[in-house]
């Protein structure tokens, strides 16, 4: 039980497609989200006040 031979000769799909473009788009959100509810604004975050 595995792959069929159609399947076998097809390219493998690009690095940079839709999919991982939205995952990164919603990463990144997600972390401005937790920095914003922690009381770290992400361009302060690296300083020590």
């Amino acid at each position: 039980m595995g792959l069929p031979d159609e399947a076998k000769v097809l390219p493998p799909p690009g690095i940079i497609n839709r999919n991982s473009v939205w995952l990164g788009v919603i990463g990144w959100c997600s972390a401005v989200l937790q920095n914003a509810l922690n009381r770290r604004p992400p361009m302060k975050s690296g300083r020590v006040a």
